[in-house]
Parts: structure tokens; sequence; C-alpha cells
């Protein structure tokens, strides 16, 4: 591990000012956290996925690979924040993609990014996924494989750390198994 403790880069936290602040994203997750100050104690609401929700502050977050404090406020009012990494620097190799902007975030309205009839966009919304769906569209709906395997010239198997396995054949969903 070559990551320094408590260190965030000014550079970072400009840039995500710059970026974000008082600016639309749409929440990938369910999560936003909260903090009692008085109690001293974290709490969770719901961040609504794929809904939008305006960023409120951009400030230096408590955790050593996500150094950058997103504070939101979700279409219900509710205001809540998250960590996160903007520029890789300076964060563990295994939590890249974890902490990273867009794992938790998008920075477009995803329906426009989905390509997808409106029906379609209400499987995604549901976290289900069906026959035909492009493999952009699955990790939508589902989030990303823990695994993705090329089986075949054409044949991609997505494997989840549910056990629940989506095979593309030519970049469309062939077969499900949960």
């Amino acid at each position: 591990n070559n990551a320094l403790s408590r260190i965030v880069f000014i550079e970072d936290l400009d840039s995500a000012q710059a970026r974000f602040n008082k600016r639309m994203i749409w929440n990938k997750r369910d999560i936003l956290y909260t903090f009692d100050d008085q109690k001293e104690k974290v709490g969770i609401i719901n961040g609504q996925q794929f809904k939008v929700a305006v960023c409120t502050g951009v400030y230096i977050g408590f955790d050593d690979n996500a150094p950058i404090q997103l504070w939101l406020q979700n279409q219900k009012g509710e205001v809540g924040y998250v960590n996160i990494n903007i520029s890789n620097s300076n964060v563990e190799s295994s939590l890249l993609y974890k902490n990273a902007f867009s794992y938790y975030f998008y920075a477009k309205d995803p329906s426009a990014l989905c390509n997808c009839t409106p029906d379609l966009w209400k499987v995604i919304q549901n976290r289900q996924v069906q026959e035909g769906m492009t493999m952009d569209q699955a990790r939508m709906s589902w989030g990303e494989p823990k695994e993705e395997i090329e089986e075949a010239p054409g044949s991609v198997r997505f494997k989840y750390s549910s056990g629940s396995t989506l095979l593309f054949v030519n970049g469309l969903l062939k077969e499900m198994n949960y």
C-alpha cells in the first residue's frame, strides 16, 4: 500500500468543488449517509436510485481512500453525504472503483444514457433484467458484475457475488440464472 494516511490533495478538492458543487447528479445507489453531531452517529437515508440530487457542498471526507465528501439533497429534501475519490490519487488499488464517483453517481440523466424504451427503463429502475438487454443496460440494473468471463467469441458471462449469472451473446442478454 503506497497511500499516505490522512492526506487530501487540494487539487482534488478544488476539482470536485468546480465539477459538482450546486450541480445536479443522479444516484446509482439507494444509500446516502447522515451524521448526527450531537449523538456523533452515522445514519442512512434513501438516496433514491436513478433520481436527481443536488450537490449542496463539497468537503474533505473521513476516508483515506475516498477523501472527497459530497453532500446531496434528494428529491424528498433530505440531505446526506457520500465519500468518494475523483482522481484515484493516493487510493489503494483494490478500492479504486468502489470509491470512484462513477460507482455512486451518473453525471447525466441515466434514462437518457440507457438508450432504451420507456418499458425497458422501468425494468431497469426495478433492478430487473430481461432477454435482449445490452451489457450496459444490465450493468445499470444490477451493477457491475464480480467477474466477466469471455466464454467464446461473442459470448460473455457476468457473474455476480449473489451467484446469479447473465450470458450475453453478441452483446445482448440471452440467458439468466438466478
